[in-house]
């Protein structure tokens, strides 16, 4: 499996590794995607590379189902499997989607822990441009991070991640870089996986796509 490294450094000497949830299964194991981030992310390790692992996300908003399982609690299940020490595994269960996964990190652990050289395992559903977007709001120049892609090419998915993305910028464009209460704000207000009135969330957000011509 190939890793692609970018913001201008290698990856190595990480203080964590954040790996994003892609999915879990309906009987809460794990698909191949998440797989291959929890594969990524035990290279970094055995390479010494890096010494923390954070798995990302509980269930995605989206989801018509619940499983006996977070994707965090399965992909830390799986680590183990392959061998990761439990001793360095933290899992964020919290969030339902990439923007979620950035906040929740951020307050659980980036910040009490003084956590602030990152590599981020994307999954390979999740378009570059979006997550850098996601972290570069949430986190700014205060951190150093490495986006790590898997080697997949998704032109299916390609559309979904550019109507996501426009979303965001509508939502997000409007607070300064960093920003994570202000970002979390947003959520509340706005978004359907964390706002307390889902409904009109999923109303006004229907509305939104529309207005930009999402399909």
């Amino acid at each position: 499996m190939s890793l692609f490294c970018y913001y201008g450094r290698t990856c190595n000497e990480f203080d964590a590794a954040l790996v994003l949830g892609c999915g879990v299964n309906e009987d809460g194991s794990l698909p191949d995607d998440p797989k291959g981030s929890v594969g990524i992310v035990a290279e970094l390790y055995q390479s010494g590379r890096v010494s923390l692992i954070i798995f990302t996300g509980s269930l995605s908003y989206k989801a018509k189902f619940t499983p006996p399982r977070s994707e965090s609690e399965a992909m830390y299940a799986y680590a183990q499997e392959i061998g990761l020490p439990a001793g360095l595994l933290l899992i964020e269960n919290e969030s339902k989607d990439t923007l979620g996964n950035t906040y929740f990190t951020k307050v659980r652990y980036l910040i009490p822990k003084n956590l602030r050289r990152l590599a981020v395992i994307l999954g390979p559903n999740h378009s570059l441009e979006r997550v850098k977007y996601i972290f570069n709001k949430v986190l700014a120049s205060q951190y150093e991070v490495a986006f790590i892609e898997q080697n997949a090419n998704r032109e299916a998915e390609a559309g979904r991640e550019d109507g996501s993305l426009m979303i965001l910028k509508e939502w997000l464009d409007g607070i300064p870089d960093g920003d994570h209460e202000a970002a979390y704000q947003v959520m509340l207000a706005k978004h359907p996986g964390y706002s307390p009135h889902p409904a009109q969330a999923w109303k006004d957000l229907r509305e939104l796509a529309e207005k930009l011509g999402i399909k």
